[in-house]
């Protein structure tokens, strides 16, 4: 992908960790999926922010 394409938000992305990107994708996309006014689970979409927030952790640790 050209980088003329990527949004403003895609390349800030590129300039944070693994963890606090993944944290400022999951904002964005939590609010993506209200705005959208479907059956949002929010429940389910913690429960996998979490699982995968925890597994960044765990690679951090090893580094």
């Amino acid at each position: 992908m050209s980088e003329t394409l990527l949004s403003q938000p895609d390349r800030n992305f590129r300039l944070l960790t693994p963890k606090a990107a993944f944290e400022a994708f999951c904002e964005r996309e939590r609010r993506r999926l209200e705005a959208m006014d479907t059956a949002f689970n929010a429940d389910l979409f913690e429960q996998a922010r979490s699982l995968v927030l925890a597994r960044l952790g765990s690679e951090e640790n090893q580094s």
